[in-house]
């Protein structure tokens, strides 16, 4: 099976160079937020597992590049959406990232309980629950060549997750296993999407670049981008 495991020094690198580009186009950004309801129709339970920070069936909210300090761009093919921006206050927005679907985890996780807390390396305050849904402050996600001439090949995808916003330390970081496809929409539109099929590998990274594997997830979601 074919990874896509780049180093924190890769993603901080990817990071910088999407955050300081001249030519980039800012985007907004729409999560799909799917849900199943029940037999009268009453919400029954998310299916997509990465969301918008909405938490309303049916109402996601979209990410605005330059809006409520979310950095959202396109430099070149690569998309890159952050969101919380350096030097920008206060952070009004936040990811959902919900691995309540694992297919496979380190040895002494266990999420039987639904519930498994893990702390960051470098003492930040907060847990990721690894066993279930987390509202992530400081979240990056990157498409490699999300807007490339040719949407054939998909695009790598990775999202690094911070408990606060750290400008200076990449603290868990989620890799996606597979290239995921891509829908052309328009010339200045892409849907990114993951399917149940969609495997991401979920790593804590210390400060020596390290990075710990500490699970492997379903990740379903679809992202609308929109220049």
């Amino acid at each position: 099976m074919r990874k896509y495991l780049l180093s924190a020094a890769m993603v901080g690198a990817m990071a910088v160079a999407a955050e300081s580009a001249s030519t980039a186009i800012p985007t907004t950004d729409t999560f799909r937020d799917a849900y199943v309801v029940d037999g009268i129709g009453n919400f029954a339970g998310w299916t997509d597992r990465i969301r918008s920070d909405s938490n309303a069936p049916g109402s996601p909210r979209s990410y605005q590049g330059g809006v409520d300090c979310v950095k959202s761009e396109v430099s070149g093919s690569q998309f890159f959406m952050r969101t919380s921006t350096s030097g920008c206050s206060p952070y009004a927005r936040a990811l959902t990232v919900d691995f309540s679907d694992p297919v496979g985890l380190a040895p002494g996780i266990d999420c039987s309980g639904g519930s498994y807390l893990v702390t960051d390396a470098y003492g930040d305050p907060g847990q990721l629950n690894v066993c279930g849904s987390n509202l992530i402050p400081d979240a990056r996600l990157v498409a490699g060549s999300l807007f490339a001439r040719s949407s054939g090949s998909g695009t790598s995808v990775m999202l690094v997750l911070s408990l606060k916003p750290d400008f200076q330390h990449n603290e868990f970081e989620l890799d996606f296993e597979q290239n995921l496809p891509i829908t052309v929409l328009s010339p200045t539109a892409r849907a990114l999407t993951g399917s149940t099929l969609s495997i991401a590998d979920l790593y804590r990274v210390s400060g020596t670049n390290k990075k710990t594997l500490l699970g492997q997830y379903r990740m379903p979601f679809q992202v609308t981008v929109q220049e």
